[in-house]
């Protein structure tokens, strides 16, 4: 073979590496992309449901003292949806979100689950928010625990 050919050859071969390495990082920014779209989507499930369901034993509890038998059932199905919108969120924030999330997680559901008035549940919901926004690369600006809990609760 002559110089020119085996030249050709050689950036031949490079642009083919080049391209598939580029594809496979695309791919790969890509999943993460999608998977820290679906933990955040999850999370806010997750708030929305904890904001649904306490509201809801709220005008359940009301309901109680004199409301109608079907306004009594309407927030009571209320609460039941919001306890499913919950499982469903973590289920997914589960199954997207990294290892550290997982056990935040975790920890949270073996002291019981979300209770408002408890401050380690909080400080957990906060580690959990923090270490989202961590996975989503806002380290450069992440935002304090207590600016967090302010939000939060």
């Amino acid at each position: 073979m002559t110089g020119p050919v085996i030249a050709a050859m050689i950036g031949l071969a490079a642009a083919l590496l080049a391209a598939t390495l580029n594809a496979r990082n695309n791919r790969r920014l890509e999943t993460r992309k999608q998977l820290a779209t679906l933990a955040t989507a999850a999370w806010v499930d997750m708030m929305q449901s904890f904001a649904e369901n306490s509201t809801a034993l709220r005008q359940l509890k009301e309901s109680e003292a004199g409301a109608s038998p079907d306004e009594h059932t309407y927030w009571l199905r209320k609460v039941v949806e919001s306890n499913i919108k919950y499982t469903h969120s973590k289920a997914r924030l589960a199954t997207y979100g990294t290892k550290d999330v997982a056990e935040l997680l975790a920890t949270f559901e073996r002291d019981g689950g979300f209770r408002g008035d408890n401050p380690k549940h909080q400080r957990v919901l906060v580690n959990i928010v923090q270490r989202l926004r961590s996975e989503l690369d806002h380290d450069k600006d992440l935002a304090n625990a207590e600016d967090i809990h302010d939000l939060l609760f």
